[in-house]
């Protein structure tokens, strides 16, 4: 009696809300007025009728396939196990085999693997199941929803209807499982139906919710009832009572789900929950979740947009809820990234980012535009409608194209002049980078240091304290590199090492994540510099860092480096390009230890107090000195760059307690170009450089003169 009785409420509230919300449309981030703005521009410009036959495509060929819609009752696999076991490279999808199996390709096509349902982690089929069953059918209802509401055409309303019926009939069937191989709602990221964690899901529903957004009201009262009881309700229901991340790029996803699905449903208990609950609501990432210089305070640039996107929507959907507080500090989040955009408009792959082109990302630029009007977002939009990977376009496996990426709903006609983004000097001590920017166009050097503040390190932040990346000659000279798929042996293994960055090693291990601090930062005689440091990156140990741009072929890097007690220092530097020159050495043994085992072809020059060597990256000889106050060991070897790109790989190798390197990076391939000289005893020196006829000191308290 009293589960009927629930169900009896259940229902007859459902019904009111219905009932209510006919009066006038359902409103999440698409309202009329958008749909009758992307009308105008889908006949006006050739931007938005290209992405516009995109979607009218997939709508099109949904519409025309009347087969029933046949859902696998058993749920997705998390995305990042889909790598190769023996490389470690993503995965390629094959022939499909029937009954939910698939065949999995290596990169070359030499190999083919295929899943087993019973390993978690070679459960290949699971990721095919998210991204090209659950993932396709949620675009194809965005297509067909938006479709019906530019044509009218109800054939598109009636294929989208379907495909909501199916998930009413299916949903609850599939079992509730995470990406550990359990069904644990507090495992990290919680479980997932759909997909095999509760971020999974969320990301899942957003899109689905956008698109039931569009026909809500085109639906029956009772289709809506069983909409939101059979589907709605317990998708949000799970996410609730999965384990609380707090300030999380996860909980942005989270409360994105659970928000619009009470917008929609006018269910004000969800409402509250996305937008206020303590230390994780929308207001709480809003506050929290971003440093003063409009950062994710994780420090990388992927999950800035990935943990942006999320916020955007809710905050949009609440606006046109007459909510509106939350929008206007949207506005720094997404100036943010143009602080740390290279020329190439490029941002650098810093903790667990990838290649981030800010054009492929133009949507978010369009958004802002509209909502801002700041005119520094021009650039990006302008070469984002060139760009031929289209609009905004994250990349996920078998499924390469998301019909929502804000394009169509916010761009507007803006001026078509070529513009760029201004390289310059640029300080933010409240976030932990410095970019140091010299010359002009294709001259233009630019450097960015990374001296991590945040004690409180995210799950997706690198031990590598005063890391840096340089861009020269059109492109990228030393790089960070990034990230690879989670599941790959090379993520914990490589990646996520401080012998993989710009960077001090202690003793052959990883660095403690604690706070790093700018001591300086300016301009002298023309010389941008730059002076960041740690002492608690290891206990006992101070690295003090200076970046000096010397001159339009001249990047020095200086390392005062000090230890309480006899320490292996490893003082690691990557390169790109091939090896052009360096000296002979013997054969190095590479230890089994995370990061370094890693390394190939390794060998090992013996102690000097000079090294040189180059490499040759598009026919450009970038030429690298390396003078030490110590006599210092160089191991070179080939360690994995960008996406697995061999890159050349040296190591300076001191064991001691006291240590200064003066690194010299010439872009005109000179090799004997820079002298020094420690110019008293104490244990972090002052020290001359002479360059040509150009003479200057440092002082690693923090000043050049």
């Amino acid at each position: 009696m009293k589960a009927y009785s629930i169900l009896f409420v259940s229902l007859i509230f459902g019904c009111f809300i219905s009932t209510a919300q006919t009066a006038q449309r359902a409103t999440l981030n698409i309202t009329n007025a958008d749909i009758d703005n992307i009308k105008i521009k889908v006949t006006q410009y050739d931007w938005a009728m290209s992405r516009w036959a995109k979607i009218k495509l997939l709508a099109d060929e949904a519409q025309k396939d009347h087969t029933p819609i046949d859902l696998p009752l058993r749920g997705g696999n998390w995305g990042h196990y889909y790598v190769d076991p023996e490389e470690g490279k993503p995965l390629i999808p094959g022939k499909y085999l029937g009954n939910w199996h698939w065949e999995h390709y290596n990169q070359s096509h030499t190999k083919t693997y295929y899943g087993d349902e019973t390993k978690i982690s070679k459960d290949y089929d699971g990721v095919l199941i998210l991204t090209q069953i659950h993932d396709h059918w949620a675009n194809k209802l965005f297509a067909l929803s938006l479709a019906y509401r530019i044509d009218h055409n109800k054939i598109y309303l009636q294929r989208a209807i379907e495909i909501i019926e199916a998930y009413n009939k299916n949903y609850t069937k599939i079992p509730f499982h995470d990406k550990e191989g359990g069904h644990d709602f507090n495992a990290g990221t919680g479980v997932g139906r759909i997909g095999a964690q509760a971020l999974d899901e969320s990301v899942w529903l957003v899109k689905i919710l956008q698109a039931i957004s569009l026909i809500w009201d085109d639906l029956t009262v009772q289709q809506r009832l069983e909409t939101q009881n059979s589907f709605l309700y317990p998708a949000v229901d799970m996410i609730r009572k999965c384990h609380d991340l707090g300030i999380q790029n996860i909980s942005n996803w989270y409360n994105a789900a659970v928000g619009m699905t009470g917008y929609l449903t006018g269910n004000d208990s969800l409402i509250q929950w996305a937008l206020y609950e303590n230390g994780r609501g929308l207001k709480y990432q809003i506050a929290e979740g971003f440093t003063p210089d409009g950062d994710w305070y994780e420090n990388a640039p992927s999950y800035h947009f990935y943990a942006l996107k999320p916020i955007i929507l809710l905050a949009e959907t609440a606006k046109n809820n007459g909510e509106i507080k939350f929008i206007a500090s949207i506005k720094k989040f997404l100036d943010a990234p143009l602080q740390l955009t290279m020329p190439d408009m490029q941002m650098p792959r810093f903790n667990d980012s990838r290649d981030l082109y800010l054009p492929a990302y133009n949507g978010y630029y369009e958004y802002g535009y509209a909502r801002f009007k700041n005119e520094n977002y021009l650039p990006i939009i302008n070469k984002g409608r060139q760009y031929k990977g289209g609009v905004e376009k994250v990349v996920k496996i078998g499924n390469n194209f998301d019909p929502f990426d804000f394009t169509l709903l916010y761009s507007v006609a803006i001026p078509q002049k070529e513009t760029s983004i201004p390289s310059h000097s640029l300080h933010m001590p409240l976030t932990g980078f410095d970019v140091l920017s010299s010359g002009k166009g294709k001259e233009t050097i630019w450097l960015a240091s990374k001296y991590d503040i945040n004690p409180n390190h995210g799950w997706h932040m690198h031990p590598d304290a005063l890391d840096f990346v340089l861009f020269a000659k059109g492109q990228q000279i030393s790089m960070d590199p990034g990230t690879a798929e989670y599941g790959a042996p090379s993520h914990v293994g490589w990646d996520k090492t401080t012998i993989a960055h710009n960077s001090l090693v202690i003793n052959q291990t990883n660095q403690n994540f604690k706070n790093d601090k700018s001591i300086s930062f300016g301009k002298f005689n023309g010389m941008p510099y730059s002076f960041v440091k740690t002492d608690s990156a290891y206990v006992g140990v101070s690295h003090t860092r200076a970046y000096v741009i010397a001159d339009s072929s001249t990047i020095l890097i200086a390392d005062w480096i000090n230890a309480d007690a006899v320490s292996l220092m490893d003082i690691s530097y990557h390169q790109r390009g091939s090896w052009q020159f360096k000296q002979d050495g013997k054969k190095w043994e590479i230890p089994d230890i995370l990061g370094y085992k890693f390394l190939k072809d390794a060998e090992i020059i013996l102690p000097q107090s000079k090294h040189v060597f180059s490499t040759n990256i598009k026919e450009n000889e970038i030429a690298v000195e390396a003078l030490s106050s110590k006599p210092v060991e160089l191991i070179t070897a080939i360690g994995l760059g960008q996406d697995f790109e061999p890159t050349p790989y040296a190591i300076a190798r001191y064991k001691g307690k006291e240590l200064f390197v003066l690194w010299s990076i010439n872009l005109d391939g000179s090799k004997d170009k820079v002298q020094y000289e420690l110019i008293d005893k104490n244990s972090k020196p002052k020290v001359k450089v002479v360059i040509g006829k150009k003479i200057f000191y440092l002082d690693p308290t923090g000043t050049i003169n």
